[in-house]
């Protein structure tokens, strides 16, 4: 992760790195939640966003879906009325 602490003492980190510690807390909060999009799991997505994801919570946290984000959101969607916690990745 990409921190670095200003002059005045303050912690910035970028974007992606941010929302990636953002997922990683909700995976190892709730054994419920799951990540899925294109290529998020081998290849950690198109900009890296989970990277070191799979390798923590496996492959069966981390789905890779088919390239078309109009069904991976559908998905994310239907399977959260059973009860799951989807992270749907674009």
């Amino acid at each position: 992760m990409a921190q670095v602490t200003t002059q005045s003492g303050a912690t910035e980190i970028t974007y992606r790195d941010a929302v990636r510690e953002a997922i990683r807390d909700a995976l190892g909060r709730d054994k419920t939640v799951f990540l899925m999009g294109d290529d998020v799991g081998r290849y950690a997505g198109c900009y890296a966003l989970s990277m070191g994801l799979q390798a923590a919570f496996g492959p069966e946290r981390n789905g890779v879906t088919a390239l078309s984000d109009s069904g991976v959101t559908g998905a994310g969607v239907g399977s959260r009325m059973p009860g799951a916690q989807r992270i749907v990745e674009l």
